[in-house]
């Protein structure tokens, strides 16, 4: 979260926003910000996610190691003008698009949370929309999917 936390930090520097106007527009505490940036902590993805998209970012890309966002695809001006997602739609999109996955794949929840070392209640809870669950959560069910990115498009979620 470091390294992920930092390049958020340029970005936001590079489009010449202070933490509290991109708390702001995110619609979420300035300290939560400041915490991500700092590497702080395991923010939600959904957290994650309202950040990168006022940033511009289309999206985040997985690997062994970690989350590294994608270079903004908008200017500052671009990015502030999309309308921002709710946390409830992110959560919910997230969901769906891991039990779509998850389905698609003939795994069963049990299964699943075998691979991810998770709990089955947890991926239920994740699959129905009903939690923001960490960053970290939200990785491991990915690679256990066998996927590599999210992308942000407009008002949109996809998994790669």
């Amino acid at each position: 979260m470091r390294e992920t936390g930092a390049i958020m930090a340029r970005m936001r520097k590079t489009q010449g926003l202070s933490q509290e106007r991109l708390a702001e527009m995110a619609r979420i505490h300035v300290n939560t910000i400041s915490n991500v940036e700092r590497g702080i902590g395991d923010p939600s993805v959904i957290v994650l996610s309202l950040i990168l998209t006022r940033l511009g970012c289309p999206g985040l890309q997985f690997d062994d190691i970690g989350f590294h966002p994608w270079e903004p695809a908008l200017g500052a001006g671009d990015a502030a003008a999309i309308e921002p997602m709710t946390k409830s739609y992110i959560a919910a999109e997230i969901g769906t698009t891991i039990r779509g996955l998850r389905l698609d794949r003939g795994l069963s929840l049990r299964t699943f949370a075998d691979e991810a070392s998770i709990h089955i209640n947890t991926i239920w809870n994740v699959e129905n929309g009903l939690v923001a669950s960490s960053s970290f959560a939200i990785y491991r069910l990915y690679r256990a999917l066998g996927t590599s990115c999210i992308k942000a498009r407009g008002s949109s979620i996809e998994v790669l």
